[in-house]
C-alpha cells in the first residue's frame, strides 16, 4: 500500500496523465490542472489520501462509463501499444479505450492494490465463510431431543444442557480468519471511497479490528499508518501458518491481502503506475454531466454524448429539445461535434422569488375579468390571465381559489407554483431591460403560461406557426370577437400587432453558448504567446460552429441574428466559489472564458449512477 508521505504532488503545464508516476525514484501524484496555486498547502498525509481516493473515484466512474459504452478493451486483449511519447507499454499495464479520439486512452494500473483488493469482494462468499459450526451456550430447544445423553438429569426429572453445537459466527485459524482480515481492508478502504459498507464486513472488520489492534487505530492515519500495517502483515502470516485448510477461496482472499500490504510501489519501474494517460476525456465527461444535470434540459440543445452516460442521456432525451439542430453541424461533407450548445432561454432567472401574490381587478371587457395585480419581491405587474372554457361575469381568480392558498386578510392569492395548463397569460414584455429585470419577467412567464413562453416551449418559433396555433387551440383570430381570449387578453390587439411583438420577443430570446471543454490552466490561456496557437486549433473551429448555428437559425427564424456566445470551460479550484464564473479576462476578445470549480463538479460527477 501506499505511504502517502513518500507521494510529491505535481501540476504538469504540459503532460495530461493524472494519477502516480515514479521518476528519479520518487512517486509522484500527478494533479489535474487547476491545483497548481494549491500545492503548497497539499503536502500533508491527509490531503494526499485524500486527493487519491478522490482521484479513484473519479477514474473508477469515468472507467464505468466507457464499460457501460463497450469502449473498454480488457487488458488480456492487448499484446502492446506504441506510443511516441511513451514507447512500448505493455498489455498488462492496464485497458485501453477504444474510441475514434486522435490519441487512445490508457487506463495504468500497476500495482493497483485497491482495485486488487476490491475486485476479491463478495459479499455472499464472505458471508457463508464468515458463518461456521462453533460450540455457543444458545440453547435450540428443538433441537434438545438430541443432546439428552449429555445432560445433565436433576431430581426433579428435569434435564439440564449448558451447550450446543450450532452455527455461530467465530474467528479462529481457518478459512474464517482470512476472511475478516480481508474485511477489515474493505472497510477501511470503501471508507475512504465513501461506498457504503454492509452489516456483515462491518461486524467482521469490527471483530478482527478488536482482535489484533487497538480502537483507535486506522490504515490511513499518518500516526498509526505503519504500525497498522506491520501488524497486518504479522497477523497474515501468523493466518497463513495455522490454517490447516487452504481451498480457492482462501487463495484468493489471500493474494488480494498480499498484494494490498505488500505492493511496493517504489520498486515498480519508472512511468506511468496508476492512473489515466489523458485527463482531458475526463474532464469533458465531468463537465458535460454537470451541464446536463444543472441546465434545464430544454435549453441543452446539442451535447457531445462520447462519455456522458446513459443514465444522464436518458433524462436529457426525455423532454423534447426546443430546437433541431441535427443537420447543422456538417461542413465539406463532413459531421463536427461541438462539446455543448446551449440555448439559454430557459436557463434564466433561476434563483428568483418563487411566489407571487395576486388580487383581482373588476376591470371588464366586453363581460370577462381577467385582469390581476400581480406582486413579489422582483416582480410586480398588471397582468390578464385566462383559461379555456371562460364564461361571462366569471372572474379568473374565483377559479384559482380553490388551487392555491389565500393569505393576507384573505384578499391576496399565493402564487407559489405554476398555474395548470388551460391558464393563460399576457402582459407586455419590456425587452428594453436589464438581463436580470428580463430574467423576473421570464420567471413570471414560465409561472403564469404567458402565451409567449407556450409558443417557444412547443418550439413555435415562426409566427405563422403560432398564428396557426393560436387559432386551432384558443380560437383567436381578426374576425372572431367571440371569447375570453380575443375580447379581453389580446383586448386592443390584432394579429398584425402580435406578430410585431412575438418576433421581437423571438429575436430577443434567440441565443446561443457553444461552449468548447479545455483542460488548459488559465495562465496558458491568457498567456499572448499561445494566441496564435490557439487561434488556429480552436478559436477558428468555434468561428465555424457559430456561422453553421447562424445559417441553421434562417430556417427556423426567418431575418434572425441570433446572438451566439463561445465559452471555453477550464479546470480551477478556488474554495468558496461558485461552480461556474467568468475568468478574470477575456482571451483576446474571441471568446469568454469561465472557470469550474473542479473540486466541486467531481464530487458531484462521482455520484452519478453510470
Amino acid at each position: 500500500m501506499i505511504n502517502f508521505n513518500d507521494l510529491t504532488c505535481i501540476v504538469s503545464d504540459s503532460y495530461s496523465f493524472v494519477g502516480i508516476a515514479k521518476a528519479d525514484n520518487q512517486l509522484r501524484l500527478h494533479l489535474p490542472k487547476g491545483f497548481q496555486q494549491h500545492l503548497a498547502a497539499l503536502n500533508t498525509f491527509e490531503k494526499k489520501r485524500d486527493l487519491f481516493f478522490l482521484l479513484y473515484r473519479v477514474l473508477r466512474q469515468f472507467k464505468s462509463i466507457c464499460t457501460e459504452k463497450g469502449y473498454l478493451e480488457p487488458p488480456g486483449k492487448q499484446v502492446s501499444l506504441v506510443r511516441e511519447r511513451d514507447g512500448i507499454v505493455q498489455g498488462d499495464a492496464g485497458s485501453t479505450i477504444a474510441t475514434n479520439l486522435d490519441e487512445p486512452l490508457i487506463f495504468y494500473s500497476k500495482l493497483d492494490s485497491v482495485g486488487a483488493l476490491l475486485d476479491a469482494y463478495d459479499e455472499l462468499k464472505i458471508a457463508a465463510l464468515g458463518y461456521r459450526l462453533g460450540r455457543t451456550d444458545r440453547i435450540d430447544l428443538s433441537q434438545l431431543h438430541r443432546y439428552l445423553d449429555r445432560g445433565i438429569f436433576l431430581p426433579n426429572g428435569a434435564v439440564y444442557v449448558d451447550a450446543m453445537v450450532l452455527p455461530r459466527q467465530q474467528v479462529q485459524f481457518e478459512t474464517t480468519d482470512i476472511v475478516a482480515l480481508y474485511c477489515y481492508l474493505v472497510r477501511e478502504v470503501k471508507v475512504q471511497l465513501r461506498d457504503k459498507v454492509s452489516p456483515e464486513v462491518s461486524a467482521l472488520a469490527e471483530r478482527f479490528q478488536q482482535h489484533y489492534l487497538g480502537t483507535e487505530d486506522s490504515l490511513f492515519a499518518e500516526q498509526s499508518f505503519e504500525r497498522v500495517i506491520d501488524i497486518l502483515k504479522e497477523a497474515l502470516d501468523t493466518i497463513d501458518q495455522r490454517t490447516p485448510l487452504k481451498d480457492g477461496d482462501y487463495d484468493q482472499f489471500y493474494d488480494a491481502i498480499s498484494q494490498f500490504l505488500y505492493g511496493n510501489w517504489q520498486r515498480a519501474e519508472d512511468g506511468e503506475i496508476w492512473g489515466i494517460n489523458n485527463f482531458h476525456s475526463i474532464w469533458e465527461s465531468i463537465c458535460l454531466t454537470h451541464l446536463a444535470q444543472t441546465v434545464p434540459v430544454q435549453s441543452v440543445v446539442s451535447l457531445d454524448r462520447t462519455f456522458v452516460s446513459e443514465y444522464v442521456l436518458q433524462t436529457l432525451d426525455a423532454t423534447p429539445k426546443l430546437l433541431d439542430l441535427t443537420n447543422t453541424f456538417i461542413c465539406n461533407g463532413k459531421k463536427l461535434v461541438p462539446d455543448a450548445v446551449v440555448f439559454p432561454a430557459f436557463n434564466i432567472s433561476t434563483q428568483v422569488n418563487t411566489e407571487y401574490l395576486l388580487h383581482e381587478d373588476q376591470w371588464n371587457d366586453y363581460g370577462y375579468y381577467t385582469k390581476l395585480y400581480c406582486d413579489s419581491s422582483n416582480f410586480s405587474e398588471t397582468i390578464k390571465v385566462a383559461y379555456v372554457g371562460q364564461t361571462w361575469k366569471h372572474h379568473t381568480i374565483e377559479e384559482l381559489k380553490p388551487l392555491y392558498s389565500i393569505k393576507e386578510w384573505g384578499y391576496r392569492l399565493s402564487i407559489d407554483h405554476p398555474l395548470p395548463k388551460q391558464f393563460y397569460s399576457y402582459w407586455l414584455i419590456d425587452l428594453d431591460s436589464s438581463s436580470e429585470e428580463f430574467g423576473y419577467h421570464w420567471h413570471a412567464m414560465q409561472y403564469f403560461n404567458h402565451i409567449f413562453y407556450v409558443a417557444i416551449q412547443q418550439g413555435l418559433w415562426r409566427f405563422e406557426k403560432f398564428q396557426q396555433w393560436l387559432f386551432t387551440k384558443l380560437d383567436v383570430s381578426d374576425s372572431n370577437r367571440g371569447n375570453v381570449f380575443q375580447n379581453s387578453l389580446f383586448r386592443d390587439r390584432n394579429l398584425s400587432s402580435i406578430k410585431e411583438e412575438f418576433n421581437a420577443f423571438v429575436s430577443h430570446l434567440f441565443q446561443f453558448d457553444v461552449i468548447d471543454i479545455k483542460y488548459m490552466s488559465l495562465d496558458y490561456l491568457q498567456n499572448p504567446t499561445n494566441i496564435n496557437s490557439l487561434k488556429d486549433r480552436s478559436i477558428r473551429k468555434q468561428f465555424v460552429y457559430e456561422y453553421l448555428l447562424q445559417e441553421q437559425s434562417k430556417t427556423l427564424v426567418p431575418n434572425a441574428s441570433p446572438i451566439i456566445t463561445s465559452q471555453f470551460w477550464i479546470p480551477a479550484v478556488k474554495p468558496n466559489q461558485p461552480v461556474i464564473s467568468d475568468a478574470p479576462t477575456y482571451l483576446d476578445g474571441y471568446l469568454k472564458l469561465v472557470n469550474v470549480n473542479l473540486l466541486e463538479v467531481l464530487e458531484k460527477y462521482i455520484t452519478t449512477a453510470a
